[in-house]
């Protein structure tokens, strides 16, 4: 299947890209918000995960192509890393967490990657 013919009815797959990515930000922020003002210094670690998304962000705003590589290397990884890491948690709640943290930057990773060599 030929690659424009399958992505004819994105028509600014950057912009989807971006809309993607608010998914796991908003994600985050939201703990962030809600932890520090319930007290709880620790939920400023949140702004540090975010962090990484809001500059790769900025990155593709110039370097779109690297950007998309960066999501989509890191996500993968750092899935993987947390998926071992949190080894008796209930696989439901495993999968529930890469779905809202990581697979969203992987499929913005990819549309970035797909609007940088078209």
């Amino acid at each position: 299947m030929n690659r424009q013919h399958f992505f004819q009815f994105i028509p600014r797959s950057r912009l989807v890209g971006y809309g993607i990515l608010l998914v796991p930000v908003s994600f985050l922020g939201i703990f962030a918000m809600g932890e520090v003002l319930g007290g709880d210094v620790g939920g400023l670690t949140h702004i540090a995960q975010v962090t990484p998304l809001l500059l790769i962000s900025l990155i593709a705003l110039k370097r779109t192509h690297l950007a998309g590589v960066l999501l989509v290397v890191c996500s993968f990884l750092l899935g993987g890393v947390y998926f071992l890491w949190t080894g008796n948690m209930p696989m439901g709640t495993k999968i529930l967490i890469e779905a809202i943290l990581f697979v969203p930057s992987f499929l913005a990773g990819f549309f970035f990657i797909y609007i940088s060599s078209s």
